[in-house]
């Protein structure tokens, strides 16, 4: 979001010229095909082939490895966002950020049904989100559930150190360097680990539940609508990918997610409840 910032460097050097022939690696071996199929049309343009079979990524009793749940009991909540200054340990007024406790109470369900029902380790799931509210709200709610969390263990919180360490202790960049830590820190409550988009680049798990946030008589969407975002939510998991959120104002709202909206009503994945998981 930062002025002139919005080209990546890598983006930069293959649209300039300096790589005359890039080479793609065009075979996923990550993703059930199922929940490949969307983002190799659609984003890959057809590049990218899928290098595992519907079989190699099953799960026993999972019948839908691709899941909508569809949420409209209510609106998100818009909360105030914080930053510290390290050097004088002031908080100060960033701007708004959401969060959304319907969509919590239905991944913690979620998460009770692929533990009790499908037999998937904690370990084994991840719950992603764009906002970094949401997340550290579904943390505060999983560490003190006696279920996900019965040894009430603390949260442990896991940063890219190496890539931030540096912009943390960089003097007049402490403030930006402070957000880039926040934005980038994943929590694990019992072997769970929950993360914003930007924090699970290149990581995987073989459940993804995907808390979309926004819902609002707008049908505002904010930064979701981002394609690279869309893109690393819909293909960090292996064989099973759970979103929950409010597919009518995420299809009103525009870009890539009313494709995919589409997309999943086109293929009967938008379910009212988790009954049919």
């Amino acid at each position: 979001n930062v002025p002139q910032l919005e080209m990546s460097f890598f983006e930069r050097i293959l649209n300039n010229g300096s790589c005359e022939e890039p080479k793609m690696l065009n075979i996923q071996y990550r993703m059930h095909p199922q929940i490949s199929e969307f983002p190799i049309n659609k984003i890959y343009d057809n590049k990218l082939q899928d290098g595992v079979t519907i079989e190699d990524k099953s799960w026993p009793g999972i019948n839908f490895p691709l899941y909508f749940i569809s949420c409209k009991k209510g609106y998100e909540t818009k909360v105030l966002s914080k930053r510290v200054d390290e050097a004088s340990s002031f908080s100060r007024f960033q701007g708004y950020t959401y969060i959304n406790e319907h969509e919590c109470d239905i991944i913690i369900s979620t998460i009770y049904k692929l533990m009790d029902d499908k037999k998937v380790k904690l370990q084994d799931i991840g719950v992603v989100t764009p906002y970094s509210a949401q997340r550290d709200y579904i943390s505060s709610r999983l560490v003190d559930d006696m279920i996900i969390n019965p040894s009430r263990l603390a949260m442990i919180q896991e940063t890219e150190e190496e890539e931030f360490g540096k912009i943390k202790n960089g003097g007049n960049n402490s403030i930006s360097g402070t957000n880039s830590v926040r934005s980038h820190t994943v929590n694990i409550i019992n072997g769970l680990q929950v993360a914003t988009v930007d924090s699970f680049q290149g990581h995987e798990k073989n459940f993804i539940i995907f808390s979309c946030v926004r819902s609002n008589p707008e049908n505002k969407i904010g930064f979701l609508t981002d394609k690279r975002r869309l893109n690393v939510a819909l293909t960090r998991s292996k064989n099973g990918l759970i979103l929950v959120g409010n597919d009518d104002v995420l299809e009103r709202g525009g870009g890539m997610w009313q494709q995919y909206i589409t997309y999943l009503r086109d293929h009967d994945l938008i379910f009212p409840s988790l009954d049919m998981y």
